[in-house]
């Protein structure tokens, strides 16, 4: 059998490929070390003999971990969490996100199910764009670092290998944040979502590339009729080898209070797009950016969790402005006294008076 990732040619009974660890055909992934995962492909030891990394502890071999559920905390005001939900096999989302860079970056991607790989697409788009807002040069404007992170991410999505013959190419959706100081600006492709949650301010911060939007806006059926239709969710923008170089939709802006950013997938937003109740079911900000991630992916497996859910968080506390530099006010130029010359032999003498009179006159009155 030949694994599609790497092409290394592998026996038929092999589940993983030996070489690089993904799975081989149709496989339902359970984590390495749970009872019912396969044996391990390379010196058939049992699940149990595989640690929470994935490594065989007979031979050292890592076979494939899946994602079902994963958390990032970067600090206490920064994390994220995904999960596979209640009827998905595995999870097709992926999350990065990094205080590093002099900014905070948060990315979020959304695997296009019906295409070939879509967890490899998401994870591909997602470790991508993170190494390219992270290695970009400081000095240049968000807009142009999120472009070219994007343009990062479609170009190594396009790499993941697929089966012409078997579908469409691996596919995803792509939102990201980057945060400097006080200035937030937005990018995205698809229907992830970012939000800015801040009480009476709360917004949805994108506007969905969808079959619904773009329909809706040229007038050609009424939201309530769009909204009915089989292909209202259908996704308009994607990165992917059948996409062409994106063109992310941007948005900035400045805030000088606090809030928080979410990015999220739809596998959240179907249950609650009101970025009120969002912010409500997030609820305190007590624990922390993780448990506000952790309570809205509970929230949303709690309604039914019909599809992989993320959500990376950020509490934005706003930078004070640094105080304007103190000038120093020029200084007039005093002119030095003069000292007075002996007095000549004149008509009329120069008294103490006088010489202070012209002293003064010096000081105050001389350009």
């Amino acid at each position: 059998m030949l694994c599609q990732n790497c092409n290394s040619d592998m026996p038929a009974e092999y589940v993983f490929c030996e070489e690089c660890g993904k799975p081989l055909g149709n496989v339902t992934l359970l984590p390495a070390n749970e009872p019912g995962a396969p044996p391990c492909v390379r010196c058939g030891a049992p699940a149990s003999a595989a640690d929470e990394e994935g490594f065989c502890n007979e031979c050292g071999f890592r076979r494939e971990r899946p994602r079902e559920h994963t958390e990032i905390v970067i600090d206490a005001a920064f994390a994220s969490v995904t999960d596979q939900g209640k009827r998905h096999a595995h999870n097709e989302d992926s999350t990065a996100i990094s205080g590093g860079a002099g900014a905070r970056i948060l990315i979020v991607c959304d695997g296009v199910s019906s295409s070939q790989d879509a967890s490899s697409a998401s994870s591909a788009a997602a470790a991508g764009a993170l190494a390219s807002l992270e290695r970009s040069i400081a000095n240049l404007d968000s807009d142009d670092r999120l472009r070219a992170a994007i343009r990062a991410a479609w170009h190594d999505v396009a790499e993941v290998p697929y089966t012409m013959s078997e579908g469409d190419p691996p596919s995803t959706t792509f939102v990201a944040a980057l945060v400097a100081g006080n200035h937030i600006t937005v990018a995205w492709a698809g229907d992830s979502r970012a939000y800015w949650l801040a009480g009476e301010h709360s917004r949805q911060l994108t506007i969905d590339d969808s079959w619904l939007n773009e329909t809706v806006a040229e007038g050609k059926i009424s939201y309530e009729e769009a909204l009915h239709s089989d292909k209202a969710h259908a996704i308009t923008k994607w990165l992917g080898a059948d996409a062409g170089e994106p063109e992310p939709s941007i948005v900035s802006f400045e805030c000088t209070e606090p809030g928080v950013l979410l990015l999220c997938t739809d596998g959240l937003w179907n249950y609650a797009e009101d970025p009120h109740k969002l912010e409500e079911l997030a609820g305190s900000h007590d624990g922390g950016a993780i448990e506000m991630a952790r309570r809205l992916v509970d929230f949303a497996n709690e309604q039914g969790g019909r599809d992989n859910i993320t959500a990376a968080v950020y509490l934005h506390t706003p930078v004070a402005a640094a105080p304007p530099e103190k000038i120093a006010e020029p200084q007039p130029e005093i002119a030095p006294v003069p000292t007075p010359e002996p007095a000549a032999a004149a008509e009329e003498p120069v008294t103490q008076s006088k010489r202070k009179w012209i002293s003064l006159d010096s000081l105050w009155f001389i350009p």
